[in-house]
């Protein structure tokens, strides 16, 4: 309830304004009475004092000092008796309230302080009373609707039309999922609505909106007071119910009924998700069941709705997969414990939707990354996804890291173009240094086997090399280059001779003591190719 409220209703109580000028339009919640002086140490945020003065008859600068420490306690204003203890209020002490805007009452001298308190405290009450019914009220209604499997449009017209006020739907990223109107007659101001979005999201910024709570906020209408409620559903990313009116309505808005309306919402949102998230899996199911197409299947066959209802993919002359990953090292506290993947499958859903066919989004959660199919030209690849990472960092510190597959002809080698994208995104991932987007580029037998077990490796290097595998000693080190230089000039002794910078007959007199190591002949191609291996991967060791 607002001080204005609670003062016009009340005329009885006799309280006159000793401070014309400064602002009522504040919240008040209780009555307190005291005559101690160091009550501001005790007196509950909201609250108007009811007062003698008694300690500070003869003190008035220290009942000012009292009225500075009850306005930074966030009371809302003080009522002073006049007459008995004192007689008129110090002008200096209006000012420095005025400056302070804080509210300065006087209360009729003929009137105990019991009775007003007792009109105030009991119109607080009753206020509240009808609040609170009005917000089972409200929730017994949605229920109903909800029950009835009524939409969220429909659900939030209805809560407009009760409550007589704006109410706006927004996501995480404060974009309008609905809108309902006061006026059922009056379709919702979305230009409004919009404005107000990105006012709350300026908000959620500074000070993430994880609560209900109301903000005063100044729209091309004039100020408006903003109720606002997180819709939390499932342990994810909150949406948020934003509720409007005007700050001279007939009577405050009441948290009660946010909470209500909210709680009716977090229903329909955690069922509504759950089916989006089915729908999904069953795209990702389908995905991967083409990554497994035999060579000469045919594509016609091969049915694509699940992944791009719109338009089916067996129609596009090529095929490109973007393994998409992210960084959420940097993000605030308030998101801990959230769903981070669904964060970015929320933001990429947004971010493709207006590309149409040029990208389809297929969240693959079972493998903690996400996919995008794109139809875009190699050179302006780069600008589209640097665009969805950077405009995602202008909300949240969540970095987004993209690894692009060559482009395929047919949906029968789409898993070759899956396995670049996955493998340069794993490459992005450990290595921070690389830039955000990276195409794909082999890196030889060794990328073949990164995922092979070390012991096993070590192993395989060992068995083939013997001695010359991992080298302890210099007289072995050169050995194992003369074996390297003489397999890369083809086992050809001049040429590796020159290579080396020493005669022939070294070379000859060092590849005989190389012999002798090796458990087979250099004359055999299949263990001449095992030898290069096995190099190789013992010198990434």
């Amino acid at each position: 309830m607002l001080l204005s409220e609670l003062i016009d209703a009340n005329p009885e109580a006799g309280l006159v304004l000793l401070n014309p000028g400064v602002s009522l339009e504040r919240p008040v919640s209780g009555i307190d009475s005291s005559e101690t002086p160091d009550i501001d140490r005790y007196v509950a945020q909201e609250t108007l004092l009811l007062t003698t003065g008694m300690v500070f008859k003869d003190d008035q600068q220290g009942l000012a000092h009292m009225v500075e420490q009850l306005h930074d306690a966030g009371t809302a204003g003080i009522a002073i008796k006049l007459g008995r203890f004192i007689a008129a209020v110090d002008p200096v002490l209006l000012r420095r309230a005025s400056e302070l805007d804080y509210p300065v009452f006087s209360i009729p001298f003929d009137t105990t302080l019991g009775i007003v308190y007792h009109r105030l405290q009991s119109h607080i009450w009753g206020a509240e009373t009808r609040q609170l019914y009005a917000a089972l009220d409200i929730q017994k209604r949605l229920s109903k609707l909800l029950l009835a499997r009524a939409s969220l449009n429909e659900l939030l017209s209805h809560l407009s039309r009760s409550l007589k006020r704006d109410v706006f739907y927004y996501d995480y990223f404060f974009d309008l999922h609905a809108a309902g109107s006061s006026d059922i007659a009056t379709r919702p101001d979305e230009r409004l609505a919009a404005e107000v979005g990105r006012l709350l999201l300026d908000l959620h910024r500074n000070q993430p909106l994880s609560t209900i709570d109301e903000f005063l906020l100044k729209t091309a209408k004039g100020e408006l007071l903003c109720t606002v409620a997180p819709i939390e559903a499932g342990g994810a990313y909150p949406d948020f119910l934003a509720i409007l009116s005007e700050i001279r309505a007939p009577e405050s808005f009441s948290s009660v009924i946010a909470e209500q309306a909210s709680s009716v919402f977090s229903f329909l949102v955690h069922n509504t998700r759950r089916l989006t998230e089915a729908d999904w899996a069953s795209r990702e199911e389908h995905f991967l069941k083409l990554l497994h197409l035999r060579p000469g299947a045919d594509p016609a066959l091969i049915d694509t709705r699940p992944l791009s209802p719109a338009f089916s993919l067996t129609d596009l002359d090529s095929y490109q997969l973007v393994a998409v990953g992210f960084d959420a090292s940097r993000l605030p506290s308030h998101l801990a414990g959230r769903d981070h993947f669904a964060l970015v499958q929320l933001w990429l859903s947004k971010e493709t939707a207006a590309l149409g066919e040029r990208c389809v989004l297929i969240p693959l959660r079972s493998q903690g990354h996400l996919l995008l199919l794109v139809r875009e030209p190699r050179t302006l690849l780069p600008l589209l996804l640097q665009g969805f990472a950077d405009r995602l960092l202008e909300y949240l510190p969540l970095a987004l890291r993209f690894g692009v597959g060559n482009q395929t002809n047919s949906l029968e080698t789409l898993n070759s173009t899956y396995i670049e994208a996955t493998t340069t995104l794993r490459r992005i991932l450990d290595d921070p240094s690389l830039p955000a987007v990276q195409f794909y580029s082999s890196k030889g037998i060794g990328e073949l086997l990164q995922f092979a077990p070390e012991d096993h490796i070590q192993h395989y290097c060992t068995h083939i090399l013997q001695s010359l595998a991992y080298p302890k000693d210099e007289y072995l080190s050169s050995l194992r280059d003369t074996l390297e230089a003489y397999l890369d000039c083809q086992c050809d002794l001049t040429h590796t001779a020159k290579n080396l910078y020493v005669h022939r007959n070294t070379v000859r007199y060092r590849m005989n003591k190389i012999q002798n190591l090796l458990t087979q002949g250099l004359s055999d191609p299949d263990f001449t190719l095992q030898l290069r291996l096995a190099i190789c991967l013992s010198r990434k060791k």
